[in-house]
């Protein structure tokens, strides 16, 4: 039973068809509930919601809306409560499920230490261009997928920085305070 009003870009879920889909509790979430929904979508509660937009919500939401950005999974749906006179509260999103394989920082350390562990068996290079030639041989994967992460960011920064952007989203100059 819902809490508030369904919204988005997804129809209504019907009873019939609720009952046919494979629900999953997702571990690992620390600050919200997830259910992975007949493997394809994923539904977050949030168990702390505050009054207002979550961020997750404004995010996706804007990203999907009024973006082109297509390195985040989107948004199928949100649910509101909006309790008479006061200003409404996002308590869940439905996405679209993105399988992965962890994390950036994980992925980038377990290169790191891969890439380690064959270099304390070499004998140290005899020049510094041969370790750097070395350094780029083994690990070019690692550094393909750090420039992919750094390019997709980016990316995800111009989008933000749109001119139609929310003014949470906007630029902002740098003072004398962030930099102290």
């Amino acid at each position: 039973r819902s809490a508030g009003p369904w919204s988005g870009a997804a129809a209504p879920p019907d009873a019939a068809g609720c009952r046919e889909i494979a629900v999953v509790p997702l571990k690992g979430e620390q600050s919200n509930t997830s259910l992975l929904l007949g493997g394809r979508l994923i539904a977050k509660s949030f168990r702390r919601p505050r009054p207002g937009a979550n961020p997750d919500f404004e995010i996706a939401h804007f990203l999907t809306t009024r973006t082109g950005f297509p390195h985040t999974p989107g948004l199928a749906g949100w649910l509101e409560l909006q309790a008479q006179g006061e200003e409404s509260t996002t308590i869940a999103l439905l996405q679209p499920f993105v399988e992965n394989s962890g994390d950036g920082w994980s992925h980038a350390l377990a290169g790191l230490e891969a890439l380690a562990n064959v270099l304390v068996g070499e004998p140290p290079p005899a020049h510094a261009e041969a370790g750097e030639h070395r350094l780029r041989e083994l690990g070019s994967e690692l550094l393909d997928d750090l420039r992919t992460l750094g390019t997709v960011t980016g990316e995800l920064h111009v989008a933000l920085a749109t001119a139609d952007a929310p003014p949470a989203f906007r630029p902002e100059p740098i003072t004398e305070a962030d930099i102290a």
